[in-house]
């Protein structure tokens, strides 16, 4: 079994070259948008209006939410020929495999993490006792002892002044 601090150091190191590879695609294709060759230029606002629908901090996102949009960005330019059209017109293949590559592992070392730490009896047994400690706060008929004591208190107080011990005439 794979040990969780290995795993972070997988993920992060694929992370990593998930976000560079990212990074390097859109600075790429940004620079080939004020190319001299109208061809070279009309792939790059090809892929330029592509990548705007994903915002622009996709690295800036959780594991789950990079992985996620990065998935969706090479689905789509695997499914539409103007997008595989303009990635090969940009030489951009490596990146893209490599991208996808890391994007994969990304995801796989995030999903092995999360199974891992899901069949850990500790964290179960540690998730377990904060859900009962909740549920029992949730309860509107459980009662702290503190309060318990403050009603009874209350209660003890009422007992002691009533309309009859004060005796009003």
């Amino acid at each position: 079994m794979i040990s969780v601090q290995l795993l972070i150091a997988i993920n992060y190191q694929f992370l990593i070259i998930c976000d560079k590879s990212l990074v390097g695609i859109q600075t790429v294709i940004n620079a080939y948008t004020y190319h001299f060759d109208a061809e070279i230029k009309e792939s790059a606002d090809v892929l330029t209006t592509s990548l705007k629908k994903y915002g622009t901090a996709i690295t800036k996102q959780n594991y789950q939410g990079e992985t996620g949009t990065v998935n969706s960005i090479l689905d789509e330019w695997k499914r539409e020929s103007a997008f595989v059209n303009a990635i090969n017109k940009l030489a951009l293949t490596d990146w893209v495999v490599e991208l996808g590559t890391a994007n994969t592992q990304v995801n796989t070392d995030y999903l092995d993490r999360a199974k891992e730490d899901a069949e850990s009896p500790e964290i179960k047994i540690v998730d377990l006792q904060a859900n009962n400690a909740l549920v029992a706060n949730m309860d509107p008929f459980s009662v702290s002892e503190e309060i318990k004591s403050n009603v009874s208190g209350v209660k003890g107080i009422f007992t002691y002044f009533t309309v009859d011990s004060l005796q009003i005439k």
